[in-house]
C-alpha cells in the first residue's frame, strides 16, 4: 500500500519533470537547438532533428507513464534519455564547457555537477517505476 502510493507519486513527480522540459522546449525550439550545438556532440543536422523530436517525445513519454501496458517501457526509454543527458553534461564538463543544459529552455542553470546529480535521481525514480 505504502509502496504503490510512493511509486504513483514518483511517477507523477518524473511525468511533471519531462512533461514541463517538453514543453518549454517545444515552445522555444531554436533555443533547445543552440543549446544541442553547444556541447559540439552531434553534428548540426542532427542537433535539429533531436531540438525537433525529442522535446514532444519527453512530453508523450511523461504522459505514458500512467498508462499500464506502456508505463515500463516508457520508463525504460526515459532512463535511457536522462542517461544520454548525463553522459552529454559530463562530457560538456570534462572539455570544459560551462554551458547551459538545455534541460528546461534558458532558464536552466550551467551544467554542474548539481545538474548530473538531478538527472541521477531522476535515473533512480525511473529505475523504481519500471520495476513496479
Amino acid at each position: 500500500m505504502i509502496m504503490k502510493f510512493f511509486v504513483t507519486v514518483l511517477k507523477i513527480i518524473v511525468a511533471a519533470v519531462f512533461i514541463y522540459a517538453g514543453i518549454v522546449k517545444i515552445l522555444r525550439p531554436d533555443d533547445f537547438y543552440k543549446s544541442i550545438l553547444a556541447y559540439q556532440i552531434l553534428p548540426q543536422g542532427f542537433a535539429f532533428i533531436a531540438a525537433y523530436t525529442l522535446p514532444p517525445l519527453e512530453v508523450l513519454l511523461g504522459i505514458s507513464l500512467f498508462f499500464k501496458g506502456i508505463a515500463k517501457p516508457s520508463a525504460l526509454i526515459l532512463m535511457a534519455l536522462t542517461l544520454i543527458f548525463i553522459l552529454a553534461i559530463l562530457s560538456a564538463r570534462l572539455r570544459g564547457f560551462d554551458i547551459s543544459c538545455g534541460c528546461f529552455g534558458e532558464s536552466s542553470l550551467g551544467a554542474h555537477f548539481s545538474g548530473v546529480m538531478k538527472n541521477f535521481i531522476l535515473l533512480a525514480a525511473l529505475f523504481i517505476i519500471k520495476r513496479t
